[in-house]
């Protein structure tokens, strides 16, 4: 299971948040596949899902290698919730479940250089939508209780006999971390900023890249620089081998560990902000 979406905090993933049905099934009507494929025709910019049934190994049946796989994948399933979009498919039972209830708060959640912190409503990652005749209601009872929930509520809250697992290890495992969360955010972000520092150009660089403002200025007929322009001045200032515009776009956000947010442009001029030219 890689992480590296979680830090880049990408629209092209989202981690599914759902109730398992059964043991054996979570979907036994197929509500959860007719949400899930309505949300997907709507936000076209997904690339990649996570629903557990088909990204984890499941069953009796499984290799020891699957076995193995999946023992180091499920203790580290939270990152997926901390940084991707997360599609909550809410129902009336997802309320008493620690797993729902987990990932629900983690989706609220935001990484920040101070650490992990409530992200305004305006802000949040997670998309609702409720399923099995559930009211709308909850979706607003739901922000209530986790929107704004510290990490020390939570644990409270989840540590709570009423919220119930399947499986009693899979709630031991998962809520130590709550507590330590927290600083495992400050040092992945203090190296993500640390990695972005070292993506900025050299002085040499620099004066490359100065060469390529002015001969895309030159081009521009001494105005300023067009779309395309900045493009080349971002290609070069990062040396990206890429020549398609939103491949560019999309490897310096990368690079530069910046969300891809906004239309094309917008991005290239935050770039270009963020590379100080």
């Amino acid at each position: 299971m890689s992480v590296a979406p979680v830090w880049a905090d990408t629209k092209e993933y989202v981690a599914v948040s759902h109730r398992w049905e059964n043991s054996k099934v979570p979907d036994t009507t197929g509500a959860q596949l007719e949400a899930l494929r309505g949300f997907v025709l709507k936000q076209k910019e997904i690339q990649y899902i996570f629903y557990d049934l088909m990204s984890l190994p499941q069953g009796d049946d499984r290799t020891p290698a699957e076995k193995a796989a999946f023992a180091q994948q499920l203790p580290n399933i939270n990152l997926l919730y901390i940084g991707c979009s997360v599609l909550i498919m809410l129902d009336r039972s997802y309320f008493s479940r620690f797993w729902t209830l987990y990932e629900a708060w983690l989706s609220f959640m935001q990484a920040t250089r101070e650490g992990l912190l409530s992200a305004p409503e305006a802000k949040l990652r997670c998309h609702l939508v409720c399923i099995h005749g559930t009211p709308h209601a909850m979706t607003l009872a739901l922000k209530e209780e986790w929107l704004g929930c510290s990490s020390h509520s939570a644990f409270q809250k989840l540590s709570s006999p009423d919220v119930v697992v399947t499986n009693m290890s899979d709630k031991e495992m998962q809520l130590p971390k709550i507590l330590s969360m927290n600083q495992l955010v400050v040092d992945l972000m203090a190296k993500r900023a640390t990695s972005t520092e070292t993506s900025r150009p050299s002085s040499a660089a620099g004066s490359g890249v100065a060469a390529a403002r002015n001969a895309a200025g030159g081009a521009a007929g001494g105005g300023t620089p067009n779309f395309l322009d900045k493009v080349k001045i971002i290609k070069e200032a990062l040396e990206i081998a890429v020549t398609a515009p939103k491949q560019v776009i999309a490897e310096a956000n990368e690079q530069m560990g910046l969300p891809a947010e906004g239309a094309l442009p917008q991005q290239a001029d935050t770039l270009l902000s963020e590379l100080g030219l």
